[in-house]
């Protein structure tokens, strides 16, 4: 199925902010889903996103990306699921959240002269590498317009998602929940060995020296594995040194490690007093 080349692609060929265990996760599903043959045939090209929510927590019928929910001159954003830009049904089916499409609410929250205060609730394990920079931007460009904006996680925020996260004025956790996961990760499998015990051997035409990198049947070399840290570097540079610029996290808090937000340094959250989202919005609204 068309499909199943341009998810693996994403999973074992591209870098990834995320928390390892999640990434582990999906590509077991993903192995499970081809060996059941479940995909689609369209998984591709439909763009649908996660279940709607509102203000007060109430669930929405219907499928369709979250809007951003406006009471009393306050703005709420949902920022649930694996995080990704361009992603697809399938993609969205298996939980995820189209950084593209937020950045498109977060220009329209920063336009609009009747919100003041914009909070955006996370409750992700984090995502793919790509597009986190602009998403920060354009949350830094809502504060630029006088609005506060706060950020707060009740379960999880991780990695991609802690990336967004530090964008905020302000970044409120609940004590259990999970934060952290400051690096990234690339996957890549040699199946090299597999292919020779099934008695098979690849036979390949690449006109660079990196154009196959990652072909199932060949064997990594040195200079392939050397490429994919020149590529992941500057992720992560750019990663770790726009949390350092908004928090201040010290180097030995950026190693991929994840702690129960009671017990992060100092840095990491700006509070952990309130206990649900409806606690802090109760606090905010308390400041229009």
């Amino acid at each position: 199925m068309k499909s199943y080349p341009r998810i693996a692609a994403r999973l074992h060929a591209e870098p990834w902010l995320i928390l390892p265990a999640k990434f582990e996760e999906m590509a077991q599903a993903f192995s499970n889903a081809v060996a059941q043959k479940w995909l689609p045939e369209n998984a591709a090209d439909d763009p649908v996103g996660p279940q709607k929510e509102n203000i007060w927590g109430d669930k929405v019928e219907g499928r369709g990306h979250p809007q951003i929910e406006v009471s009393g001159g306050l703005a709420l954003a949902r920022v649930h699921g694996v995080t990704g830009r361009g992603l697809s049904a399938m993609d969205m089916a298996c939980g995820g959240f189209d950084t593209g499409l937020f950045r498109e609410q977060l220009r329209n929250i920063a336009d609009d002269p009747s919100i003041k205060a914009l909070v955006i609730d996370f409750d992700t394990p984090g995502g793919m590498a790509n597009g986190n920079m602009a998403v920060c931007k354009d949350i830094r460009a809502v504060a630029d317009s006088g609005k506060k904006v706060y950020g707060y996680t009740g379960l999880m925020c991780a990695s991609a998602g802690y990336f967004m996260a530090s964008a905020c004025d302000e970044f409120h956790a609940h004590p259990d929940a999970i934060v952290g996961s400051i690096s990234t990760i690339y996957s890549g499998i040699d199946s090299s060995k597999a292919f020779e015990l099934r008695g098979l051997k690849l036979e390949l035409f690449a006109t660079g020296k990196f154009k196959a990198t990652g072909m199932p049947g060949k064997e990594w070399t040195e200079e392939e594995r050397e490429n994919i840290w020149e590529r992941i570097m500057p992720i992560d540079q750019e990663f770790k040194g726009y949390v350092f610029s908004r928090r201040a996290v010290p180097v030995e808090a950026m190693e991929g490690q994840w702690w129960y937000a009671k017990s992060a340094p100092r840095e990491i959250t700006d509070s952990t007093n309130f206990e649900s989202l409806a606690d802090l919005l109760e606090s905010v609204y308390a400041t229009l």
